[in-house]
Order: C-alpha cells, then structure tokens, then sequence
C-alpha cells in the first residue's frame, strides 16, 4: 500500500508543521485533535509516533467542483509550482475566496493569498522558510490576511503590514478597541497603529467565474493613528 503523507499544522502564536508518513489513513483517527485545536505540540506529537518537523509548505486550491476558477487557474500554477518545489506545493480543495484564484494557504502560518502565480508561489515559499512573506505579495492583490485572525483582524493586519512594507509573520498582532470598527496593531518592536475599518457592500462584483454579479462585501481600512518606537526594544 502507498504510504500517506499528513501535515498538522497550527497557525495561532508560535505556528508550527509537523509531516506524518505512514501506510494506512485509519491510523489519523488516533491523532489527539483536541491538541491540535489548541496547539500543544508535545501532545500532538505524543500520539502521532514518527511525526516530523516539516518545512513550510503551500496548498493551491484547485476545486473545479466549487469553482471553475480554482480548477482552470489555479490547477496549472499547482502544477508548475510542484515541479519546481517537489513536495512543497500540494493541491487543495476548497480554501475559500474562490473569486480571487488561483489561492493558496502557506502553512503553518496560514496566510492566505490570492491571485498567485508559479513564480510567486516559489518566493512564497523561499521566504516562509525565515517567517516572511515576500514583499510581492504585500498589499490588497494577494494578501488576504491570516487564517487565525478574525476578518476585521485580517484587514486591520494586512493594512499595516502593506502600508508600512512589513514582512515578518509573527511581527504584528491585533486586538479589538473600544470603538467597534477600530483595530489596535501592534509591532514587537514597540510601534503601534490604530486602524479603522468600513464594511463596504458592492453589487457589482461577480462572486466566481461565469457567474452573475452579486452583493459582495469587503473591509477598506485606514490608519487614524501611528506611534513610532522611541526607544530601542530588547528582544529575547
């Protein structure tokens, strides 16, 4: 029988990628999910014998079934970018944001990213490798904020880290103010932003291929406060 090969990823604080090989997909339901959910690594790795760190890798959604945008577009970009990153690259079922194809999810980080090509898809891996994200893929074409975050929390994040050309993943986090439509981003270098977000709704926008426009809704965020580091922050 073919062996399998499972990745378990956790995308919250500290991400980590673990690569499980083995001979019979049965074995996974003695995988303690409850550890994965919460991100207890050891716990994770205690009832998975054999599991490995794992490098980053990218899932390219390819699902024709769902959409015809994801199989037309982003099976080819799958394809190319495996050839290229044998075992980096793998293809995906539905990830979500299917208008956007060819997407991808880089995990353990679970950025998403939209509008990829197989050029793209090997810078995003090169620079997954040092917690980064490529400074190509900064900005509202292809960055769609991370997986673990909230959808304000994505917009709110991928706004500062365009807008001040940061490329770290685990630099930034975000948390909620008291104004309802205002996000606090922090940098661990002691910068701070204070981004507001819009809800817009659009009627215009086709939700995938060959369909018919529909009410889309979208975030356009703002910056209405920074704080610069006035001091040097140590870091452990």
């Amino acid at each position: 029988m073919p062996d399998h090969a499972a990745y378990l990823a956790w995308a919250g604080t500290d991400p980590w990628l673990l690569r499980l090989t083995l001979t019979d997909a049965a074995l996974l339901l003695d995988l303690d999910l409850d550890a994965l959910a919460r991100g207890d690594r050891d716990a994770v790795l205690a009832s998975a014998p054999g599991a490995e760190t794992a490098e980053p890798i990218l899932l390219v959604c390819t699902n024709g079934r769902r959409d015809v945008c994801c199989a037309v577009r982003g099976r080819p970009v799958a394809l190319d970018a495996a050839d290229d990153h044998p075992g980096r690259v793998w293809e995906a079922s539905h990830t979500g944001g299917h208008r956007f194809a060819p997407t991808g999810v880089l995990l353990p980080q679970g950025a998403t990213l939209a509008r990829l090509d197989a050029d793209q898809c090997g810078e995003v891996l090169r620079e997954a490798a040092e917690g980064r994200l490529p400074t190509g893929v900064l900005g509202p074409l292809h960055d769609r904020g991370r997986s673990a975050l909230t959808g304000p929390e994505q917009a709110a994040e991928s706004h500062v880290r365009h807008e001040a050309g940061i490329t770290g993943l685990g630099a930034l986090t975000v948390s909620a103010t008291e104004s309802e439509s205002v996000y606090a981003v922090q940098h661990r270098d002691g910068r701070g932003w204070q981004v507001a977000l819009e809800r817009r709704v659009h009627t215009d926008l086709p939700e995938s291929c060959g369909k018919v426009p529909v009410h889309v809704a979208d975030w356009r965020a703002r910056t209405v406060d920074q704080r610069i580091r006035t001091s040097p922050t140590r870091h452990a």
